[in-house]
């Protein structure tokens, strides 16, 4: 494992990113709820796909969240909401440009459990021709509950089951049936819902995408482990 800081013009701050692997295909993994870079390594998802798949193919990227500051935050909606449009351009201005001068290729992918699920969805269906595959697991995509009644442009633009509904835009539809989307969940996962709404979403817009429905499994590491081995092809 290789660890390094970036600084973030964006979030004018130092971001920890945990690099693991020396292949050419680059992913960045998104933490849990307000987690950290270390996260995938503290819960033994990198051992189990070391593992299973080794890392001669792929480079897992983690980073920090920035959840505390946006999501999980009691200041006005509409500046915690702002603030995650800065996460965004840490990831995409500053972060992937990184990653793309390591890699030399145009392949980004996005992996998430639980709330990095969302990230990596939400962040990944936004740029569609940046972001080649996505893996959620348990994630979740109504961000309504964390503003209470308060709702604008940008919280409609980071909610996929909000703009998902209404998108028409056939360039951009045409470049999200181009991405590999990995949909993990289990029949007792309080996410299951949010998953099936997605999913129908993408099905009514015609995009290829796989909602993965492990009977028995529940919003917990212990499933993460098994089915991020499995989409990791």
């Amino acid at each position: 494992m290789n660890k390094f800081n970036l600084f973030s013009k964006s979030l004018n701050k130092d971001m920890t990113v945990n690099v693991y692997g020396e292949g050419k295909k680059p992913y960045i993994v998104f933490p849990t709820s307000e987690g950290n870079a270390g996260d995938f390594e503290n819960f033994s998802m990198i051992s189990s796909i070391n593992e299973q798949h080794g890392f001669k193919r792929i480079t897992l990227y983690c980073i920090e969240s920035h959840d505390s500051k946006t999501f999980y935050n009691t200041d006005d909606p509409k500046v915690r909401i702002s603030r995650h449009a800065d996460y965004e351009n840490y990831v995409f201005e500053e972060l992937i440009p990184f990653i793309k001068k390591k890699h030399k290729n145009n392949f980004i992918g996005f992996i998430g459990c639980s709330f990095g699920g969302y990230h990596a969805i939400n962040f990944g269906l936004k740029h569609p021709d940046i972001v080649k595959e996505m893996i959620s697991l348990s994630g979740i995509f109504d961000i309504q509950i964390f503003f209470d009644s308060y709702y604008d442009e940008n919280i409609y633009f980071n909610c996929p089951l909000n703009y998902l509904r209404n998108l028409n835009d056939t360039h951009i539809i045409r470049q999200m049936k181009e991405q590999k989307i990995y949909l993990g969940t289990g029949t007792n996962d309080f996410c299951l819902d949010e998953n099936k709404r997605l999913s129908q979403n993408l099905t009514y817009l015609g995009i290829p995408h796989l909602l993965d429905i492990w009977e028995g499994a529940d919003h917990h590491w212990y499933w993460w482990k098994m089915q991020v081995n499995k989409f990791l092809r």
